[in-house]
């Protein structure tokens, strides 16, 4: 396909109409410089927005709809403002500390000062310190199942009073808080058990975001190759972008589990952080697993060729199998320098940052880098040493590995999640099918390979 780009001329636009690449550029550089957008953001959403040909109203909605949900998820299922006294008196404090107290509790980080007020506390008595503070109640003259009952937690899968599903009223707190900041600091230690556990492979991938489970088509335009000569008073000629097009959509993964009245009550909160770490690495390995099978299992690119193969010039020869080596790595190196934009002629120049194998090789590369040999002679110093960072792969089997150069200038593989909230979340209800609280974790997410000229195989 080729990209028509028109350097003068009228560039105003109906309502309705496609938002120009200048357009989106300005509209998303105010954002920048609000501090709402990193510029890896903006760049991923200019590229959509683009690719799916959207109106700058449409551009608008997208973006309101995206930053409102990231809000959301970042301070969890309500808000906690930083205004008011930073005392026990303020319903938010309170609320925040208990939280933290949680999450405390479950990851083993050192609680906040405010938090260790209910560090030594159960859960049935953290629900009734805020029954108490609602004002509908004594938790000393209710038994724990009223407490439970009344802090949202009936067991017979209904919340407590009409307040809704988790619901609360600006400025204030209710008892059904309790569960929501148990999902909230649940939410926390979800998210870094997944980041501990995350695939090696992400760091060679390039993130965007999505807005719906459609196809993802990313769009690779070709350079613009030289700028062409204008004589005097001569015209300037349009150029055009040549594209290519892969694709990949995304998917919903997603397990639940319950906490019972039991477990609540005799306060054994491992029975609610336990599953949450168990989801966590699931989430994390889901992941994981796409990555490497985008990578082993060599799949079919637009142009009808594998990922990986001699057409594309990423494939080593047959003399360079084998453990990897200065002299094999040079060979890798040139061949990713010799890779070509869409229009065959400009060179990428395309370098490797990262070098990828399976355990099986993983000290004899950091072998292989951390040595010097002989510094004082050019022919015995290991040009590589400190230059490339080793990834270990462990689903990867046999001695196969890999060279890839930097996702930000040169992507190969790439990933995306549902409005730009990244990792598994969690929602809850009360039990139906138990008496108690059931939670389930949820991750929308895709991968796919996008190009070829960022990496090089060395096979066995």
């Amino acid at each position: 396909d080729n990209v028509n780009v028109q350097q003068r001329g009228d560039t105003s636009t109906s309502p309705n109409s496609a938002a120009s690449i200048k357009e989106l550029r300005r509209y998303f550089d105010m954002l920048g410089d609000t501090g709402q957008l990193d510029e890896g953001q903006r760049a991923s959403l200019i590229l959509e927005a683009a690719e799916r040909g959207l109106s700058m109203a449409e551009v608008g909605s997208m973006t309101v709809r995206m930053l409102g949900e990231r809000q959301r998820q970042q301070i969890g299922c309500f808000s906690f403002t930083s205004g008011g006294d930073q005392t026990f008196d303020n319903p938010q404090f309170h609320a925040r500390a208990i939280e933290d107290a949680l999450y405390a509790r479950m990851s083993g980080a050192a609680p906040s000062s405010a938090a260790r007020e209910f560090m030594g506390m159960t859960m049935v008595q953290i629900a009734g310190t805020m029954l108490e503070r609602s004002g509908r109640g004594h938790a000393r003259n209710l038994s724990p199942t009223d407490i439970l009952s009344a802090a949202a937690w009936n067991g017979n899968g209904t919340r407590a009073g009409s307040h809704g599903y988790m619901a609360r009223s600006a400025g204030s707190m209710t008892t059904s808080d309790f569960p929501e900041l148990l999902t909230g600091a649940g939410q926390r230690f979800l998210m870094d058990v997944f980041a501990a556990a995350g695939s090696p492979l992400k760091q060679v991938a390039r993130r965007r975001s999505a807005r719906d489970f459609r196809a993802i088509s990313g769009i690779e335009l070709s350079e613009f190759g030289t700028l062409q000569e204008v004589q005097e008073a001569g015209e300037i000629k349009h150029g055009s972008f040549k594209s290519r097009k892969e694709s990949y959509a995304l998917k919903t993964y997603a397990k639940q589990f319950g906490l019972s009245r039991q477990a609540i009550i005799n306060d054994d909160l491992g029975a609610f952080g336990d599953p949450i770490r168990s989801m966590a690495r699931s989430a994390a390995e889901t992941e994981a697993a796409l990555f490497a099978k985008l990578v082993t299992s060599n799949p079919l690119m637009a142009d009808g060729r594998p990922l990986f193969d001699e057409a594309h010039g990423n494939l080593a020869a047959a003399a360079d199998f084998g453990k990897p080596d200065a002299i094999k790595i040079s060979n890798g190196r040139i061949g990713m320098r010799r890779q070509k934009d869409l229009d065959g002629v400009t060179p990428l120049s395309t370098a490797p940052k990262f070098i990828l194998t399976g355990p099986e090789l993983e000290t004899w590369v950091e072998q292989l880098l951390s040595q010097s040999i002989n510094p004082a002679r050019a022919d015995d110093a290991n040009p590589f040493a400190g230059k490339l960072t080793p990834l270990v792969e462990p689903r990867f089997d046999g001695a196969p590995w890999y060279l890839f150069a930097d996702p930000a200038l040169s992507p190969v593989l790439e990933y995306a999640y549902l409005d730009d909230t990244p990792g598994p979340h969690i929602e809850t209800r009360d039990g139906w099918d138990v008496l108690g609280t059931e939670f389930r974790v949820y991750m929308d997410f895709g991968a796919g390979a996008v190009d070829w000229r960022g990496a090089y195989k060395f096979p066995n």
